[in-house]
C-alpha cells in the first residue's frame, strides 16, 4: 500500500499507521517525554521532506523507526 503513495497520502498513511510506533521508539530513547515528542515531530517533517520513495510498507516502517532512534542518539 504505502510503496503506491506519494506526497501527502503517503505521509496521511504513515502518521494514521505509525505515529504511536515512532513515539513509543522515542520515548524508550529520548532523553524526556518532552524530547520524545519533538523528536516524533521531526522524524514525520523529514518524512514529508523526503524526495525518494519506498519499496513497500515495512521499507517505510523501517526507516520512520530508524530516523526516530538515529535523531534521539543526537539529542
Amino acid at each position: 500500500m504505502a510503496d503506491q503513495l506519494r506526497g501527502d497520502a503517503l505521509f496521511s498513511y504513515a502518521v494514521e499507521h505509525y505515529l504511536d510506533t515512532v513515539y513509543r521508539a522515542a520515548f524508550h530513547a529520548a532523553p524526556s517525554p518532552q524530547d520524545a515528542e519533538d523528536v516524533t515531530q521531526e522524524v514525520f517533517e523529514r518524512l514529508l521532506t523526503r524526495r525518494k520513495g519506498f519499496a513497500d510498507e515495512e521499507h517505510l516502517k523501517a526507516w520512520l523507526i530508524r530516523c526516530t532512534l538515529n535523531r534521539c542518539k543526537n539529542l
